[in-house]
């Protein structure tokens, strides 16, 4: 029995149709065989057609996520690259904003030559203390000391995180506005 046909041959029966039964049967087995090898290849190639449907409907809702107009397409692979990257220059620009408009920038002055600048921002205030000779209008100066509290953790002001090194980031930050600024700079 080969691929559920039985054959039913007289033992009596010529060489000739012996051979002709045995290559029919091997043809049968090559037969089943590639008949096995197309359907795993069909299931396959319908799998792969399925998962790209599916990665395509994913990406068209990132896309609209993003606010891209339906009118882009995901086969529009060049010009997307291009529209994330207008988007991430403007996101740079935006963050660089916020960063500076986001911190209050006030300046108190403490007898006889010391200037406090302070920076605050949604989370943190931080103090620089500067010595120099600001009743002449002079700016700049050594740093004496610094000051960094973060607000949501230490609202009342009783932790100075300035030198703490899990801090450097936010104190890096606010050093870069205050350059950009043009105050509490060393001369």
């Amino acid at each position: 029995q080969v691929s559920g046909v039985t054959f039913l041959f007289d033992h009596s029966a010529s060489k000739t149709h012996l051979d002709a039964v045995n290559v029919a049967v091997g043809a049968l087995g090559k037969l089943d065989s590639s008949s096995s090898a197309m359907s795993q290849a069909e299931a396959d190639y319908k799998k792969q057609q399925r998962e790209t449907e599916e990665l395509a409907t994913e990406i068209r809702s990132a896309l609209d996520s993003c606010g891209v107009p339906s009118r882009v397409q995901v086969e529009d692979a060049p010009e997307l690259v291009e529209l994330f990257q207008h988007v991430a220059v403007a996101r740079q620009a935006v963050e660089s904003a916020q960063a500076e408009h986001e911190a209050a920038l006030e300046q108190f002055p403490r007898w006889p030559s010391r200037m406090g600048y302070t920076l605050r921002d949604k989370r943190y205030r931080y103090v620089k203390w500067v010595e120099n000779d600001y009743k002449n209008g002079k700016v700049t100066g050594p740093t004496v000391d610094a000051e960094l509290y973060d607000y949501e953790k230490d609202p009342l002001e009783r932790v100075n995180l300035a030198n703490n090194p899990e801090y450097k980031d936010v104190v890096s930050n606010f050093e870069r506005i205050f350059k950009k600024r043009g105050v509490a700079q060393e001369n």
